[in-house]
């Protein structure tokens, strides 16, 4: 039987690598074929090429040559204060893909692209679903609404084993990791409220949604309730087993934060307790 094949793009990232992992562990090499396309070169096992996704042309001609059924774009950059950046990486590639997939001589089944609650912006109440008015205060939140055309999974934050330092979580590791015992380590905002889930969980509910979810929705991949960024920390500091005091730097602060936001997953649940 031929295997189906899947291109993920981004493999080679914090998401990426634990969908790799969960695909291997869930033994889909019978069906399925991953075909691996990053910016730098991956160990897996598996077939990879690796080049610049945001060159069109580049992308475009490993695709023609592997001729994936299922595509997976897990790329995207995080933080820039370059809207021409985040524009063509995270908006440009997703229509270069969406082109392709009309144009390729084998039809591709589904696309999953990975949208952001930085979507929303500041929300007037909470939780919030797939339909509330996007407003995005970040260059980021912004290149997302762009791409929301295509995108089915609106995922807001993630935690996991080799989260970026680009992010809050992970930079907080890297500064306790690097801390002495009883060391007074400085953070920036800890009061504001959001919607974590863990990216072990997130891979499952993207396979899931690559498979069997209906072109065209749009899913809060989310946990349904808030957690306190102070109390996160708390965690995180309690689980180095140091002894570290909490110092307050608003110089730290950011001013995009957005107090509280968290999502309503009722369609993602049911989308999953139906399948």
């Amino acid at each position: 039987m031929n295997r189906e094949k899947i291109a993920i793009l981004g493999a080679g990232g914090f998401t990426g690598k634990h969908f790799i992992d969960y695909l291997q562990r869930q033994n889909t090499g019978d069906r399925y074929e991953p075909i691996l396309i990053d910016i730098t070169p991956i160990e897996s096992g598996y077939e990879s090429h690796t080049i610049d996704a945001c060159d069109h042309l580049m992308l475009k001609d490993v695709l023609d040559r592997i001729s994936p059924v299922y595509i997976v774009n897990l790329m995207g950059i995080l933080r820039s204060d370059d809207l021409n950046q985040l524009y063509r990486c995270n908006v440009e590639v997703s229509r270069h893909l969406m082109q392709y997939a009309v144009q390729a001589h084998v039809p591709v089944k589904k696309i999953l692209l990975i949208g952001s609650a930085a979507e929303y912006g500041f929300v007037a109440e909470n939780p919030v679903d797939e339909n509330f008015p996007r407003n995005p205060v970040s260059a980021y939140g912004l290149s997302k609404v762009i791409q929301q055309e295509v995108v089915i999974a609106r995922t807001f934050n993630l935690i996991g084993q080799g989260i970026s330092n680009q992010l809050a979580i992970g930079a907080w590791r890297e500064k306790i990791a690097e801390a002495a015992d009883r060391a007074t380590v400085r953070f920036g905002n800890l009061e504001s409220y959001r919607d974590y889930m863990e990216v072990k969980d997130v891979v499952d509910i993207y396979w899931k949604l690559l498979l069997h979810a209906p072109g065209g929705e749009v899913y809060n991949v989310c946990s349904g309730s808030a957690v306190q960024m102070r109390t996160l920390l708390e965690q995180e500091i309690a689980q180095s087993g140091k002894n570290i005091t909490i110092e307050i730097d608003r110089s730290l602060y950011k001013p995009d934060d957005l107090p509280i936001i968290y999502g309503n997953n009722s369609k993602l649940v049911h989308f999953l307790k139906n399948l």
